[in-house]
């Protein structure tokens, strides 16, 4: 009953994107096409867990490829258009739809699973983000209040984390190619060096979209020696300077809440913000991150910097 409930929601998928992208569409039928989309995303929010979800949703995007290309149509307009709200109405609600039809695949991949994370990928989604993100940050930045650019953010990680965990499987030689598109596009797209800025200069972000970060960061610190060109990606990725600094700058702010020392000039007011309580997911990333950055030659930290960072990070691990 809930398949063919959804797979009838998920099939009008292709009228409500003609009604809501549509000038010419009365007012009325676009409210209408608004609220039946909500009722879509209420639907795969409803379900009990993502295992449901992936077996729920499995057919549907096996016999409904029109409805799926509808809605990576809507997906692309909403993120490409900056008059378009995502944090609210039929922007939020596509990419809400889209996000959680990837986790629930994280866990049992299949061909429709990496048939959908693919179009996910090739809609250039992390592009379109990189470049909504990039908006807030420059002149513009009026169109855009708090809430829009922290759910930006989140909606940019959020596709980052749902693409990996389907299509990035260094394990299985079997998706070296899946793999390796989704490092090149990421790497290309800068969109976490425009999620990484924002999570520098915002001082209105919750501390749950800086922790998916570092989460995202440690999760993408892979290197393999079979897989060059995937490991070069990823450290692209990764090497920015606005990535780099947020790395430093979170993992600065923690060491100096636990041990109480330098904040190396860093100003207190970001400090108080970045830093990640003890016995925490975040703090345990944060360090992570910290000592992998300390470890390694780069142009966001001098090597003296690095070496009492190192002897700080160590004692920290003693007590």
């Amino acid at each position: 009953m809930v398949q063919v409930q959804l797979s009838k929601a998920y099939g009008a998928l292709p009228r409500l994107s003609s009604a809501l992208l549509s000038a010419d569409t009365p007012r009325a039928t676009k409210r209408r096409a608004q609220s039946e989309l909500s009722n879509l995303c209420k639907r795969i929010l409803d379900s009990e867990t993502y295992a449901a979800l992936a077996a729920a949703m499995k057919p549907v995007l096996a016999s409904q490829s029109a409805s799926t290309a509808a809605l990576l149509h809507l997906l692309s307009e909403a993120v490409r258009r900056p008059t378009v709200a995502i944090a609210s109405g039929w922007g939020r609600d596509v990419i809400c739809i889209t996000v959680q039809i990837l986790f629930a695949f994280r866990q049992h991949r299949d061909e429709e699973a990496v048939r959908f994370a693919e179009a996910v990928l090739r809609a250039e989604t992390f592009e379109a983000m990189a470049r909504r993100m990039s908006l807030a940050t420059s002149a513009v930045r009026h169109e855009f209040n708090d809430h829009e650019i922290a759910f930006s953010i989140r909606a940019g990680q959020d596709f980052v984390e749902g693409v990996c965990e389907v299509l990035f499987v260094p394990e299985d030689p079997s998706m070296d190619v899946h793999s390796a598109e989704f490092a090149r596009r990421l790497a290309e797209s800068g969109l976490l060096e425009h999620a990484a800025r924002l999570l520098l200069l915002d001082e209105y972000l919750r501390a749950d979209v800086r922790q998916q970060a570092l989460q995202l960061y440690v999760g993408l610190s892979y290197a393999d020696d079979e897989l060059p060109d995937v490991t070069q990606h990823l450290r692209t990725a990764l090497g920015g300077r606005c990535v780099q600094t947020a790395i430093l700058a979170c993992g600065i702010a923690t060491l100096a809440k636990s041990d109480g020392g330098s904040l190396y000039g860093l100003p207190r007011a970001l400090c108080k913000r970045l830093h990640m309580y003890p016995d925490t997911k975040g703090f345990k990333d944060a360090m992570y991150l910290l000592k992998q950055l300390v470890s390694q030659d780069n142009d966001v930290i001098g090597r003296s910097a690095a070496r009492k960072l190192h002897e700080r990070l160590v004692a920290l691990e003693v007590k």
